[in-house]
């Protein structure tokens, strides 16, 4: 289904024994009249038109089994250019609609033709230009006070993340967790922020996965324990700080620190937590989804119903 070898794939429609007769009767293009009208029909009706004719040549090859010349005049397919291929397979909606209509091997090829260009596009961001190489200046190095917490850090491309409206899970968060993702940074995967643009930002299913795998910590919120949360929230809010100029002046740094004190101030809190938890995640969503205020009458609502519940 694909002319020419723009990208080395070979054509779709094999070789077929019934080519080489002399009186092969030319079923599809059958005069240049019939070809230039071919030519003109649009990439929708020729992919329905090339379906139809796989059927019929199915047929003919099931029949040309019981045949003793074992030929079968077959059709040929309607051209695809390799752009318009390409098209199809560069553009998941696209792919999705016309998938029935294709084979299995075009499928394939278009399959790993995308393998292919993503290993590549893999390749091109993890080898630097030499231009990109120059001199660095010496580590400067920090005592480290045995008697204080290990200080925490937060990768940049976590900040580049959230930029861009991706929210990190608080159970992130945990030391053990960020300790992880900043030793393990370069095996994490990324992913296109959009179709057209090509910024790469964390992808969060493979930092779960890769948490879950190696057990540092519990890889979703639901999995948190009372211990877990009060691990994690203050490094949760320090990132939210840290992401802006104004650090914890801004809305959303204000709004952590109120969320997660009004829960961290409750009377008999660690003892409730399973009853709270499922609703601190819950307004923790609705503030990213509704860009909401923190509003204690909510909470305290949330809180009551949980107790009640």
């Amino acid at each position: 289904m694909v002319s020419g070898n723009i990208f080395k794939r070979q054509r779709f429609m094999h070789y077929d024994a019934s080519f080489d007769c002399a009186n092969r009767n030319r079923r599809t293009h059958a005069n240049d009249q019939i070809i230039a009208k071919l030519k003109k029909l649009p990439l929708q009706s020729r992919l329905e038109m090339n379906k139809k004719i796989m059927d019929r040549n199915r047929a003919r090859r099931e029949r040309a089994c019981s045949n003793e010349e074992g030929v079968s005049d077959v059709e040929s397919l309607i051209t695809i250019e390799d752009e318009e291929m390409d098209d199809i397979r560069l553009d998941s909606d696209v792919f999705a609609t016309v998938k029935p209509l294709l084979d299995a091997v075009t499928i394939r090829e278009l399959n790993r033709a995308n393998k292919e260009d993503a290993m590549k596009e893999k390749e091109t961001r993890s080898t630097a230009g030499n231009s990109e190489w120059t001199l660095e200046p010496d580590a400067i190095l920090t005592k480290i006070d045995a008697t204080q917490p290990n200080p925490i850090s937060f990768p940049r491309e976590m900040f580049f993340t959230a930029k861009h409206k991706h929210t990190f899970p608080l159970a992130f968060f945990t030391p053990k967790n960020l300790s992880f993702i900043n030793s393990n940074l370069h095996k994490i995967d990324r992913t296109r922020v959009t179709h057209e643009d090509k910024k790469y930002i964390l992808s969060i299913s493979d930092m779960e996965k890769r948490i879950k795998e190696a057990k540092t910590g519990p890889s979703r919120d639901e999995e948190m324990t009372v211990l877990d949360w009060w691990k994690a929230y203050d490094n949760y809010y320090a990132f939210k700080s840290s992401r802006a100029m104004s650090l914890e002046k801004t809305p959303r740094a204000l709004f952590f620190k109120s969320h997660f004190n009004f829960f961290v101030n409750q009377e008999d809190s660690e003892e409730l937590y399973d009853i709270w938890r499922p609703y601190e995640v819950k307004l923790r969503q609705r503030h990213y989804e509704l860009d909401m205020e923190f509003d204690a009458a909510i909470d305290r609502g949330l809180e009551i119903k949980a107790i009640h519940t």
